[in-house]
């Protein structure tokens, strides 16, 4: 049977679709995961119609079949390697053609060992089918075996910290501001093309304290903010038992529930966070939470096309990028609504700098904690506030998993480079209006908690800039001078023990300023990359 019948194109067919649901099984409905095994069935159907037709030969049929699903299902696997250096449409595209044609006239020239071949394409695509059956299968069966148990939905316990000194009795505001993804001046410089000294200028002639040898302590936004709110690094946050784990939530709990929070709450102030959209950050157990009402465009180019919109997931989209129909999906969806998650995500940037301010006037001593998932991606405005169109199911994807995945690595610096300049005029504006509103000087700090992503590849530490991923701005204005807690390598673990003492009356001990890195999927497996930056 394996030498006589050429199944091979029946399995090879539905076996990209298959082996994308197992390795994305959290992003996969059944609704689409069928939908694209129709597809990937007609993909197949429709060139071996066509081969079978014009030869009359099964045999061959079938290997021009199975050349054309190889090089179709490869041809964005390919493309998102070569993608990290250059755009490789043109180019790939016509070498797919010359292999497609080549491949197909010699096949067609085979008069001997055609069952050979078949029984070795067969025996391939058998083997090929077994590993994503049993990774599907696995799940399937625990599905049913899982029983249903009661869901603790309340809140982790707060976090009860308590001063060890008495703070003064009158103590300034406190803006905590994250930009996410923002990078030092110097990597800006030499990786983006991009001068930021007429932001380094503004922030120094109104009196903030430059960290210019600044460090992020991690390389992604949990890890890194809760150890910036907890005033101290993740091994002490989750104990040894707790850095085995692989679950990434066990982190997020301690930016929920922070103690940094818990000690200005009990110094007397009123804690104030923005919404970010963004879960990870999103705390709510706060004072006043400030979140925006979001409207949907209107007379947009988007808008007229959400009339038609055709809606397409995240797994339809990945699987889609597979193809060589990736050259052709901007082209294509460009037509179509931009998820409306693109919006939100403008509305909640443009939220936070508006309001930034809202609290300066009021009496009262206040908090604000603001993370701002900008400049990072997705890239939403370009240089002078534009929205710009985003034709993928909304993502925050960032560094390998954009580069390659989502558009080119000049595609990324390019983004990146427009929205920082926006993001810029934005934040000068936010700061001098709350220099101005405010009656007592405040404390403001202006943090990356880690730089952008261009060179950043999630699973390799020789493989990522370091420079790029690691450097990030950190600027602190300290009202009334003394800024002798801060120092130019500073790093995002001793924000709060300076301020703290400075304001607060405090004996918090400096930490070391440390760099770790860890691999995706195995988040507190961490590498000390601290020698490796200097």
């Amino acid at each position: 049977m394996l030498r006589k019948i050429p199944f091979h194109p029946f399995i090879f067919a539905p076996y990209p679709v298959l082996a994308l649901a197992a390795t994305n099984l959290n992003w996969v409905s059944k609704l689409n995961f069928y939908w694209s095994l129709a597809a990937a069935f007609l993909i197949m159907l429709i060139p071996l119609g066509i081969t079978w037709l014009l030869i009359r030969n099964i045999h061959k049929a079938t290997f021009i079949t199975s050349l054309f699903l190889l090089l179709f299902f490869a041809y964005g696997h390919i493309y998102s390697v070569v993608a990290k250096s250059a755009d490789p449409t043109l180019w790939l595209t016509l070498l797919w053609f010359v292999i497609l044609f080549i491949g197909s006239r010699w096949i067609l020239s085979r008069t001997s060992a055609l069952p050979e071949i078949t029984r070795i394409l067969n025996w391939i695509s058998l083997l090929l089918l077994l590993f994503p059956l049993i990774t599907l299968g696995v799940d399937y069966i625990g599905d049913l075996s899982d029983q249903p148990e009661a869901q603790n939905v309340g809140l982790s316990p707060i976090v009860n910290d308590k001063l060890s000194n008495e703070p003064p009795s009158e103590i300034p505001d406190i803006y905590f501001i994250i930009l996410d993804g923002y990078a030092r001046a110097d990597t800006l410089a030499e990786i983006y093309s991009y001068n930021n000294q007429p932001l380094l200028n503004f922030l120094a002639e109104r009196g903030f304290f430059i960290a210019e040898h600044s460090f992020a302590n991690y390389h992604h936004t949990a890890l890194s903010l809760s150890t910036t709110l907890n005033m101290t690094y993740i091994k002490d946050l989750l104990g040894e038992e707790g850095i085995k784990s692989y679950d990434y939530w066990k982190i997020v709990d301690h930016i929920h529930n922070n103690r940094v929070f818990s000690l200005a709450s009990d110094a007397g102030y009123q804690l104030v966070a923005f919404d970010s959209g963004y879960a990870v950050t999103a705390v709510h157990r706060v004072d006043h939470f400030m979140t925006p009402k979001i409207t949907a465009p209107t007379g947009s180019a988007t808008d007229i096309a959400s009339k038609n919109q055709i809606e397409v997931d995240f797994f339809e989209t990945r699987l889609l990028e597979t193809t060589a129909l990736r050259p052709l999906l901007p082209l294509i969806f460009k037509h179509f609504a931009e998820d409306p998650g693109y919006e939100d995500h403008r509305q909640h940037i443009l939220y936070t700098f508006s309001n930034l301010a809202a609290f300066a006037k009021e009496e009262g001593a206040y908090f604000v904690f603001v993370h701002i998932l900008a400049p990072h991606p997705p890239f939403v405005f370009d240089a002078r506030g534009q929205s710009v169109f985003n034709w993928r199911p909304y993502t925050v994807s960032d560094g390998s998993h954009w580069v390659g995945g989502i558009g080119t690595r000049a595609a990324y610096i390019a983004g990146y480079r427009d929205q920082i300049s926006y993001l810029n005029s934005l934040l000068m504006d936010a700061i001098d209006e709350i220099l101005t509103q405010s009656e007592t000087p405040p404390v403001i700090i202006i943090q990356g908690d880690h730089g952008p992503g261009a060179y950043f590849e999630w699973q390799s530490v020789n493989k990522t800039n370091l420079l790029e991923r690691m450097t990030i701005l950190n600027a602190i204005y300290f009202p009334g001078g003394d800024q002798g807690w801060l120092y130019p390598s500073i790093s995002p673990v001793n924000t709060f023990n300076a301020v703290f003492n400075r304001y607060l009356n405090q004996e918090f001990e400096l930490a070391d300023d440390r760099s770790y890195f860890s691999k995706w999927g195995k988040p507190f497996e961490f590498m000390d990359i601290t020698d490796l930056l200097q």
